[in-house]
């Protein structure tokens, strides 16, 4: 009997990360998840950057719904 997979949320805090996020997404999603029997999303949590995270974090959740993003109002730091 196979138990359903359970779901884990990798949560990643983003400050002007846009160098880093397509590599990041990409490790991510050469995890063999199915082996592991989970079902990942990928939260990750923008520091109101500056650079072009915001638009690179936008076009991943489009494309891939275990993409989910949160963006603060202001810069909150660490």
């Amino acid at each position: 009997m196979n138990p359903e997979p359970r779901t884990l949320s990798v949560v990643v805090a983003a400050f002007n990360e846009e160098g880093n996020l397509p590599l990041l997404y990409e490790r991510l999603c050469a995890l063999d998840w199915r082996a592991l029997r989970l079902e990942p999303e990928f939260l990750v949590v923008d520091d109101h950057s500056g650079d072009r995270t915001p638009e690179i974090l936008a076009a991943l959740a489009a494309g891939d719904p275990r993409v989910k993003v949160l963006r603060f109002s202001r810069n909150f730091g660490s």
